[in-house]
């Protein structure tokens, strides 16, 4: 996770979803977030809300 091509295609997910965000409050819809999670950090016990509050990228994280 330290790939600046990896962290760079991050930072623009996260502006992605900041814009889906605002979109989607202006709608009546939910947040938007980016989680960069190893592909060694997966397994059959994970759930999405777990992993959301372990992996949730923020834009310029490095």
């Amino acid at each position: 996770m330290t790939d600046e091509k990896v962290l760079a295609k991050a930072d623009a997910a996260v502006v992605w979803c900041e814009h889906a965000t605002n979109h989607a409050k202006a709608h009546g819809g939910k947040r938007w977030a980016y989680l960069l999670i190893p592909h060694n950090q997966i397994s059959e016990q994970m759930t999405l809300s777990g992993l959301e509050a372990r992996y949730t990228y923020v834009a310029g994280m490095r």
